[in-house]
């Protein structure tokens, strides 16, 4: 039976009300095999294709994933680097302010041109070590 993809068992009642079953269809037997083989093959070809997709996918999202990572290590690179020039400053003025005599606390606009002198100085080690970090191809 086609619609129930069952195969049927023919039975016979004879005039004394005795069943007798008949013998199955070669023909009926072929077209079953070869629906299920058919069936077979298309779910097969669809979870391939499936597979195929879910790897695809897979793919694509470590790649999105390795490229956010190096987006983040970039960041952290420039930050790093921020922080050793803004650090740097931060020594040269500590050195300055250890209320140690050296004459130059009282010289007028001494002060200014040591702050002008720091702030030029972080501004140029961070510059010089982004552009080393570029040219090494890291940034």
């Amino acid at each position: 039976d086609m619609q129930r993809l069952a195969l049927t068992e023919y039975v016979e009642i004879d005039d004394r009300g005795n069943l007798h079953e008949k013998d199955f269809l070669v023909e009926e037997w072929d077209i079953l095999l070869e629906y299920y083989l058919l069936r077979y093959e298309t779910v097969s070809s669809e979870a391939a294709r499936m597979l195929e997709e879910a790897r695809d996918l897979e793919e694509t999202v470590s790649i999105t994933i390795s490229s956010r990572r190096l987006e983040l290590s970039r960041l952290e690179l420039f930050l790093s680097i921020c922080s050793l020039a803004v650090a740097t400053g931060a020594m040269i003025a500590g050195v300055f302010g250890m209320n140690l005599l050296s004459g130059l606390e009282i010289t007028p606009g001494v002060f200014w041109a040591i702050f002008l002198g720091i702030i030029s100085g972080g501004f140029g080690i961070a510059w010089a070590l982004i552009q080393y970090v570029r040219r090494q191809g890291m940034l």
